[in-house]
């Protein structure tokens, strides 16, 4: 609702509706919000602090005055940031979008407030709730390079050089790797087998990526077929639709359990292949996202001019996360992404309200 209102006041009605249709008729959403995971609130959050940037950035009378919105702001940066440890790749770009295009007095209030509500969180609320901070594993940061790896392994074991395959079967045996690795989905090796992790953890990250760059030179078809089939999600389009989400409740104390009504479920079912029949379930995917907001934003700004190279600061926030995040991909997961075709209508819309505004104004 915010967002259609912010939209339809910069928009018009019909923008306004096509927003809203991309978002909430595509089954990708549902689909999403059926896991109240950190993706999701995550999004969310990202979508109203992406609104409300917009909201300063193309000049809303109800911004002009006053001190509590840009707190607000600054505290909705901050909420979107403690979601994901990721996070900061779209908040700090963010703030330095601001920084280009808004009053330096009032962006300091935002930043302020920012890191005093990350503190607050992270430090008094968390110490008195006795929050168990697990702390910043390797595993978390090389899973790109262990794709590489792993894949190498698997292919073409005689090719490793006597670190990489000493690392590699301190971790697991050939076995493990023959037969459990997945292609681009290191996950399958990390989650449901048996492995010694405290050997990534002990190795390092940067010992990890270097062994994972001589992958590249010892064995560059393996190697290469990982690197694109982990990353891709972010820059290719799926023309096959392999995307897939199931059922994935665990045996739990708490008498949850897999439960659905199967009318619903058929009239689901024949409504997402009528989507994919004609072609919409394809906006889902985030290299149409990525691809619609370079495209418009190309159209719209001349980037001989310097006053339009600083707009790059607009479209930053989104392709700084997409990108930062896709090399740390253990595997191709589209929830990591689902912030980007969420906020996609409001990046649309700003980059051309934008432009509207600064013509009217020269």
């Amino acid at each position: 609702g915010y967002m259609c209102t912010v939209i339809e006041s910069h928009a018009g009605r019909l923008w306004t509706v096509l927003a809203w249709a991309y978002i909430v008729l595509n089954p990708y959403t549902g689909q999403m919000m059926l896991y109240p995971w950190k993706d999701s609130a995550f999004a969310i959050a990202g979508l109203v602090s992406m609104t409300m940037v917009a909201q300063v950035i193309l000049g809303d009378n109800k911004w002009k005055s006053g001190w509590i919105r840009f707190i607000l702001l600054g505290i909705m940066l901050a909420n979107t940031s403690l979601f994901r440890h990721n996070a900061i790749l779209f908040t700090i770009p963010l703030l330095i979008a601001l920084l280009f295009n808004m009053d330096r007095r009032n962006w300091c209030k935002v930043a302020v407030s920012f890191i005093a509500f990350i503190f607050l969180v992270k430090v008094p609320v968390y110490n008195m709730l006795n929050v168990y901070r697990e702390p910043q594993s390797v595993v978390q940061a090389v899973g790109l390079p262990m794709n590489v790896i792993a894949n190498v392994a698997k292919e073409t074991p005689e090719k490793l050089d006597e670190e990489t395959s000493d690392f590699v079967y301190a971790i697991a045996p050939w076995e493990t790797w023959e037969n459990d690795y997945q292609l681009g989905n290191f996950g399958a090796i990390k989650y449901y087998c048996d492995i010694n992790e405290q050997i990534i953890e002990d190795t390092g990250t940067i010992p990890i990526h270097i062994m994972g760059l001589r992958c590249f030179a010892d064995s560059p078809g393996p190697a290469f077929k990982a690197f694109f089939a982990t990353t891709d999600i972010v820059y290719g389009i799926d023309i096959l639709d392999r995307g897939h989400i199931g059922t994935q409740i665990e045996t739990n104390t708490l008498g949850i359990h897999e439960q659905g009504n199967q009318t619903i479920a058929n009239i689901l079912e024949i409504y997402y292949k009528i989507v994919r029949l004609h072609g919409f379930n394809y906006f889902r995917q985030t290299a149409f996202s990525l691809l619609i907001i370079m495209v418009l934003f190309l159209s719209v700004y001349h980037l001989n001019l310097w006053r339009d190279w600083k707009k790059i600061f607009l479209i930053l926030p989104v392709f700084s996360y997409a990108f930062g995040t896709m090399l740390l991909l253990t595997s191709p997961d589209s929830r990591f992404f689902y912030i980007i075709y969420l906020i996609c209508p409001v990046m649309l819309m700003l980059i051309t309200a934008d432009k509207n505004i600064h013509e009217k104004v020269i």
